[in-house]
């Protein structure tokens, strides 16, 4: 009988570092650049497309993107492509375009440089990206270019704020 006390006290205690462990796991809180990686990786698996993707993955993808964005988003292309603001509304239906148009979508980022402000709350991603699609009438595309993104924290969440798409130099 003392045995069996012992075993199911160091079965409580064997539980209760587990229960610790996961929560101090889940709510630990993440330094500033870990979440700005997060929400740039969570873009990149938002925007992914593979050809088995159906209507409800495709509108549950639309409508979770433009969590990751401010509601008034910058995008410029390069120098001689006039700048727009798009709205998280406008987010969600040209990611709904775009995904009826491709049979697949992979993108990719790489060379990832974050600086963030002094105060915590401004942030610049400096990346490399790269996307590999085919068109639903079987032609292929891919292309490469280099994004500067503005992020801002609110909310205790960094969102983009600004994309800036440059072509990469010519090596």
């Amino acid at each position: 009988m003392v045995i069996g006390n012992k075993l199911r006290y160091l079965l409580l205690l064997i539980l209760a570092a587990a229960t610790a462990y996961l929560a101090w796991y889940f709510f630990r809180p993440i330094d500033n650049e870990t979440a700005i990686r997060k929400v740039l990786s969570s873009v990149v698996s938002n925007i992914t497309k593979v050809p088995a993707d159906g209507t409800t993955n495709n509108i549950a993808k639309s409508h979770t993107l433009p969590h990751y964005f401010t509601d008034s988003c910058h995008v410029s292309i390069g120098l001689y492509i006039e700048s727009v603001y798009f709205t998280q509304e406008a987010i969600t239906n040209n990611s709904m375009l775009i995904r009826t148009i491709f049979k697949f979508i992979q993108p990719s980022i790489s060379n990832v440089i974050i600086t963030i402000d002094a105060d915590g709350g401004k942030a610049t991603a400096d990346f490399s990206a790269s996307v590999k699609a085919g068109l639903n009438n079987g032609e292929q595309v891919k292309g490469e270019a280099d994004l500067i993104c503005k992020l801002i924290r609110a909310n205790d969440q960094w969102q983009i704020s600004s994309i800036d798409i440059r072509d990469v130099l010519e090596k």
